[in-house]
């Protein structure tokens, strides 16, 4: 599941939009475990290290909403 940032275009016909992707997750099949990934400058994906994995989605979702690190809403 990958979670996208909408912002309207900064130069662009009104009704535009741009989608950015700030968080990627991956569950676990066998163990149903999620793995919280936040996306660099670069582009690549990193796990986010202070908190990896989540025993649930609702569990990720809350990671992601504190953001102790600043890496998913600066």
């Amino acid at each position: 599941m990958t979670l996208f940032e909408v912002r309207p275009m900064w130069r662009g016909s009104p009704g535009k939009f741009t989608r950015s992707p700030f968080v990627r997750l991956r569950q676990a099949k066998t163990t149903g475990i999620w793995k919280i990934y936040w996306r660099r400058q670069t582009g690549k994906w990193e796990l986010y290290a202070p908190a990896s994995t989540a025993k649930n989605i609702m569990v990720a979702m809350a990671i992601i909403e504190a953001d102790q690190y600043g890496c998913f809403f600066g």
